[in-house]
């Protein structure tokens, strides 16, 4: 199930595993889960298994950043390369993350733990629109 401001919706989400030298799908799988972490650890085992190597080094995006899947990773002799899922901030300061906001579904707009509200603004350029939350105090960090 995947949690939209309209509620949970009936989803999956499909996981695949490519070879980087070759390109080719080494292994998929199709989940429920709503988002990638929990799935680095067992599709980077099916690939090691499928290659039929003692060890392998995998790469994933920042959706699949979680320690306990690093930690398995490492005992099955596989190194993951994965960045910290968290916003960037090149001046150092330091952020929300998106699981410190919450959701009110009524007014359907989200709360820092600051408490400031963020609020949907829409842009249309063209026959594109655009949607984004932003903050409308100056003073929130």
């Amino acid at each position: 199930m995947m949690r939209t401001p309209k509620g949970a919706r009936v989803s999956y989400n499909v996981q695949t595993a490519v070879d980087a030298e070759h390109c080719l799908i080494l292994h998929h799988q199709m989940t429920q889960e709503g988002d990638d972490r929990k799935q680095l650890e067992p599709m980077a085992k099916a690939a090691k298994a499928e290659l039929g190597q003692e060890a392998l080094t995998v790469t994933a995006d920042m959706g699949y950043s979680n320690g306990q899947q690093f930690q398995a990773c490492e005992k099955d002799s596989i190194t993951a390369y994965v960045p910290p899922n968290r916003t960037s901030n090149p001046g150092g300061e330091a952020l929300f993350e998106r699981k410190d906001f919450t959701y009110h579904a009524e007014q359907d707009r989200y709360q820092c733990p600051a408490g400031q509200w963020l609020m949907l603004k829409q842009r249309h350029k063209g026959d594109r629109s655009t949607k984004r939350r932003s903050v409308i105090a100056p003073d929130a960090r």
